[in-house]
């Protein structure tokens, strides 16, 4: 009986501790991010920290116009069966320089203790296939267009994969549903509440917007639903909205910190960063 309320003890003072630790790094944490969202937001992209019934959230906004803008990808190949050997978000992040970086393609693993993965759905690199599309699926697709020696960049999200427009597109990946379109946000039967990234489009497709939320932070048992996350995009102003995979999968690295990844986690298949070119290398180019 002494033993029973001596844990008991133990584990209130326990809690106590750790919401006054969340409370106190929410806020020091909200402080140091302002200052890196505002020294990245003139370089085209910003990420904000943002609250949605009491569930913090992420809010990525990404200029496809903004001239340096570099947009990379991972895996560049697979082999004849379809399978890989995957990386963590942040080693492709550190490796291509990418100020931001999330999974996107839902996909399957040998076993729970292996890095080999197969793509379920469209994985489109450089006007290749290297991934068949699912038709239930959606997708993302992104586009380059010249403007004399810049080279900008217009997404499009698409409610089936099978959607011939894709052909337009050099590059693309799948997600899971179309969370927002012209009809609004979509309604979906299952209301759990996970670990998402979503994608978020302006109807010009000229701005990118990226929504990560993890089930637990500082603390906060939350997380967001399809819908939700639906709605929050559609009050940012995007047309269109999809959900890519999420749970244990979702992942969004930004300026150097892992800000969604849920424990335990899986390395995610298919992800896309954003960079700033190198000057140097930039004028080299124009150069040659």
């Amino acid at each position: 009986m002494k033993f029973r309320r001596k844990l008991f003890y133990l584990t209130a003072a326990i809690f106590l501790f750790s919401a006054a630790l969340s409370c106190t790094s929410t806020k020091n944490f909200q402080n140091d991010f302002s200052e890196s969202e505002n020294s990245l937001a003139q370089n085209g992209i910003s990420l904000s920290l943002k609250e949605y019934n009491e569930t913090l959230y992420y809010l990525a906004q990404i200029d496809l116009t903004f001239p340096d803008l570099e947009i990379v990808f991972f895996p560049e190949e697979v082999n004849d069966e379809g399978w890989f050997k995957t990386e963590g978000i942040k080693t492709f992040s550190e490796k291509q320089q990418a100020v931001l970086a999330v999974n996107v393609t839902p996909f399957e693993i040998k076993n729970e203790f292996s890095s080999w993965r197969k793509i379920a759905g469209l994985y489109k690199l450089n006007e290749k296939i290297i991934s068949p599309e699912i038709k239930k699926y959606c997708a993302i697709g992104f586009t380059k267009k010249t403007y004399g020696k810049n080279e900008t960049y217009k997404a499009e999200i698409f409610s089936s994969q099978t959607d011939f427009e894709i052909e337009n597109f050099e590059n693309a990946a799948g997600g899971f549903f179309i969370i927002l379109d012209e009809n609004g946000v979509k309604e979906f039967p299952y209301p759990e509440k996970e670990a998402n990234i979503a994608f978020g489009i302006s109807k010009e497709g000229s701005e990118l917007f990226i929504l990560g939320c993890n089930r637990k932070s500082f603390g906060k048992e939350k997380g967001l639903t399809f819908s939700e996350c639906g709605k929050i995009l559609q009050q940012e102003g995007c047309t269109k909205a999809m959900i890519c995979d999420g749970g244990h999968s979702a992942q969004l690295f930004f300026n150097g910190k892992t800000l969604v990844k849920r424990f335990p986690s899986r390395k995610p298949a298919v992800q896309i960063g954003f960079k700033i070119k190198d000057k140097t290398k930039m004028q080299q180019e124009q150069n040659q």
